[in-house]
Protein backbone atom coordinates (compact mmCIF):
# COMPACT_ATOMS: atom_id res chain seq x y z
CA UNK A 1 0.00 0.00 0.00
CA UNK A 2 1.20 3.72 -0.44
CA UNK A 3 0.14 6.28 2.08
CA UNK A 4 0.20 10.37 0.89
CA UNK A 5 0.35 12.33 3.15
CA UNK A 6 0.74 16.35 3.39
CA UNK A 7 3.50 17.26 4.77
CA UNK A 8 3.69 21.07 3.42
CA UNK A 9 1.31 22.83 0.78
CA UNK A 10 2.08 26.01 -1.13
CA UNK A 11 -0.49 27.41 -3.74
CA UNK A 12 0.62 29.32 -6.89
CA UNK A 13 4.25 28.29 -7.36
CA UNK A 14 5.98 27.63 -10.33
CA UNK A 15 7.14 23.82 -10.63
CA UNK A 16 9.26 21.89 -12.95
CA UNK A 17 9.82 18.18 -13.45
CA UNK A 18 12.74 16.86 -11.26
CA UNK A 19 13.91 15.21 -14.61
CA UNK A 20 14.19 18.28 -15.51
CA UNK A 21 16.93 19.28 -13.26
CA UNK A 22 20.91 18.55 -13.79
CA UNK A 23 23.47 18.89 -11.06
CA UNK A 24 26.72 20.23 -11.69
CA UNK A 25 29.23 21.66 -9.46
CA UNK A 26 26.88 22.27 -6.65
CA UNK A 27 24.04 24.57 -8.90
CA UNK A 28 21.05 22.97 -10.15
CA UNK A 29 20.80 23.95 -14.18
CA UNK A 30 17.55 23.49 -16.14
CA UNK A 31 18.08 23.64 -20.01
CA UNK A 32 16.20 26.56 -21.71
CA UNK A 33 17.08 25.22 -25.75
CA UNK A 34 17.88 22.67 -28.06
CA UNK A 35 21.03 22.00 -29.94
CA UNK A 36 20.32 22.55 -33.66
CA UNK A 37 23.08 19.98 -34.20
CA UNK A 38 22.72 17.23 -31.58
CA UNK A 39 18.91 18.08 -30.60
CA UNK A 40 20.09 17.46 -26.97
CA UNK A 41 18.69 20.04 -24.42
CA UNK A 42 21.19 23.13 -24.24
CA UNK A 43 21.69 26.96 -22.61
CA UNK A 44 21.48 25.76 -19.33
CA UNK A 45 20.56 28.72 -16.22
CA UNK A 46 21.01 28.14 -13.19
CA UNK A 47 17.90 27.74 -10.72
CA UNK A 48 17.00 28.09 -6.95
CA UNK A 49 15.05 24.90 -5.97
CA UNK A 50 12.09 24.91 -2.99
CA UNK A 51 10.23 22.01 -1.77
CA UNK A 52 9.84 18.58 -3.82
CA UNK A 53 7.27 15.69 -3.79
CA UNK A 54 10.03 13.70 -5.75
CA UNK A 55 8.16 13.99 -8.98
CA UNK A 56 8.31 17.75 -9.39
CA UNK A 57 10.02 20.24 -7.61
CA UNK A 58 9.38 24.04 -6.48
CA UNK A 59 11.01 26.98 -8.85
CA UNK A 60 12.22 30.13 -6.43
CA UNK A 61 14.31 31.91 -8.80
CA UNK A 62 15.85 31.51 -12.58
CA UNK A 63 12.86 30.95 -14.18
CA UNK A 64 9.48 32.33 -14.49
CA UNK A 65 6.09 31.17 -15.91
CA UNK A 66 5.84 30.34 -19.29
CA UNK A 67 9.70 29.78 -20.13
CA UNK A 68 10.28 26.82 -22.16
CA UNK A 69 12.60 23.90 -20.85
CA UNK A 70 14.17 21.05 -22.61
CA UNK A 71 15.25 18.01 -20.87
CA UNK A 72 15.74 14.23 -21.75
CA UNK A 73 14.22 11.46 -19.70
CA UNK A 74 14.73 8.23 -19.83
CA UNK A 75 12.95 5.12 -18.27
CA UNK A 76 14.13 1.66 -17.84
CA UNK A 77 11.74 -1.36 -18.91
CA UNK A 78 12.38 -5.13 -18.73
CA UNK A 79 10.73 -7.41 -21.26
CA UNK A 80 10.05 -10.66 -20.25
CA UNK A 81 8.38 -13.62 -20.84
CA UNK A 82 8.01 -14.84 -17.18
CA UNK A 83 4.76 -15.03 -15.47
CA UNK A 84 4.83 -13.42 -12.26
CA UNK A 85 2.23 -15.43 -9.52
CA UNK A 86 1.17 -14.17 -6.36
CA UNK A 87 -0.99 -15.55 -3.89
CA UNK A 88 -2.65 -13.29 -1.41
CA UNK A 89 -5.10 -14.35 1.96
CA UNK A 90 -7.37 -11.62 3.17
CA UNK A 91 -8.74 -12.33 6.63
Amino acid sequence: ATVWIPMYTKMDVLTVPVAALVEEGGKSLISTALDAETGEPAAPVEVETGISDGIRVEILSGLKSGDTIYYSYYDTVELTTDVEQSKYTFG
